[in-house]
């Protein structure tokens, strides 16, 4: 066994090691270096915990109120997708109310070849099934982006 930090999902490619221990949330580190999970060690969570005096004071309440929006964005992202659309203008509004979208499609004023872009948040589970119908009402390039952080 050798203790490595930093990089060590690059260790295999470098021949340093035939397999690695290593904590991962999404496992996309995992697939950009061609590795696949072994065996699953333990689930963690993170959990925050302060005591008496710190709870009471204004500053620390600030500090918390800051980490726990953080956490929230992280977590609120995991399961949406940002999409981008080529829309036929005649279609905007039909496809707008059909997208289970998060909040309302952002729809660009600018006009190329009778199409508008929308832009929209959608959850990951919706995504194949949406789009599929999308591409019928003659939708195109939809490009479907991962997002960091949802912080409302």
């Amino acid at each position: 066994m050798v203790k490595i930090s930093g990089s060590v999902e690059i260790t295999p490619a470098l021949g340093v090691s035939d397999a690695i221990s290593d904590l991962i949330s999404t496992g996309s580190t995992l697939a950009l270096n061609d590795l696949r999970l072994l065996t699953k060690i333990y689930d963690s969570e993170a959990i925050l915990i302060a005591n008496e005096k710190s709870v009471k004071s204004p500053d620390k309440k600030l500090l918390f109120s800051s980490l726990m929006t953080r956490f929230k964005g992280v977590l609120s992202a995991k399961n949406y997708k940002y999409i981008q659309m080529r829309v036929p203008e005649e279609k905007i509004e039909k496809i707008s109310k059909m997208l289970p979208s998060l909040t309302s499609p952002t729809i660009s004023s600018i006009s190329k070849n009778g199409t508008s872009t929308l832009q929209t948040v959608i959850k990951e589970d919706a995504l194949w099934n949406i789009t599929e119908k999308l591409k019928t009402f003659g939708v195109s390039q939809i490009f479907v982006l991962p997002i960091e952080k949802i912080i409302s």
